[in-house]
């Protein structure tokens, strides 16, 4: 009997029809894809399968992952009889191990130049995962899902360089309009920092009023200081 190899399959997508949103790791409502644990009990013969799962993290997670493959696979198919595998043979991890090849409905197979864009990533969708709708448009007919490709960041440029030239020609015209001089009053007024105004007369602490002095520690001048007024 020649070597056997490592197939790596993934649970969620290839052998259970995943499609109720993830509640716990020992909540699994969902039946099995068809003919998934038929071709499983195939595959068992002839590679060491493991299922790899993020359940597999907690010894209930993979308890509840092998209790599912038991209650929904046949007992033909679930128990190893003499030289022929059953599906009770298969290793459950959430750990990558070393395979000959790996299952996955959310896999990107890369031949050594297909680098994904950024909208084929976001396009690739599990099979059983249908598309949301996506919401209303905005101005420019564009969505925050749309992914950024060179017709937008063109469009974009385009904005920027007719904004730029919007202002420069309104600092143009100003230019043209406003005297030199009145240029450098306004930009010196807008870069003086404003001056801290004196108290009018009559109000503060200490400020001058001769029909009344009265200074900061309440004390009032005689009447030779309104003599000396007039």
């Amino acid at each position: 009997m020649g070597k056997r190899y490592t197939l790596c399959v993934d649970y969620e997508g290839v052998l259970c029809d995943a499609r109720t949103p993830y509640i716990n790791d020992w909540t699994l409502p969902d039946p099995p894809v068809p003919g998934a644990l038929h071709w499983l009990w195939t595959m068992v013969n002839h590679f060491d399968v493991v299922i790899l799962t993020t359940r597999g993290r907690t010894m209930i997670g993979r308890w509840m992952v092998r209790e599912w493959l038991r209650r929904h696979s046949t007992p033909t198919q679930w128990r190893s009889t003499g030289s022929r595998n059953g599906i009770d043979r298969v290793f459950i991890t959430d750990r990558k191990v070393p395979a000959l090849a790996y299952l996955d409905d959310r896999a990107m197979r890369f031949d050594g130049a297909n680098f994904p864009t950024r909208g084929e990533i976001h396009r690739a969708r599990p099979w059983n995962k249908p598309k949301k709708p996506k919401p209303a448009a905005g101005v420019l007919g564009l969505t925050p899902f749309d992914p950024i490709d060179a017709t937008w960041r063109q469009h974009v440029q385009q904005i920027a360089d007719d904004y730029r030239e919007h202002h420069r020609q309104l600092a143009k015209d100003w230019i043209d309009r406003v005297p030199w001089r009145q240029r450098w009053r306004r930009l010196l007024r807008w870069l003086t920092p404003p001056r801290k105004q004196r108290p009018l007369p009559g109000q503060g602490e200490g400020t001058v009023d001769l029909d009344n002095i009265v200074m900061p520690s309440g004390s009032t001048f005689c009447d030779d200081a309104r003599a000396e007024k007039r």
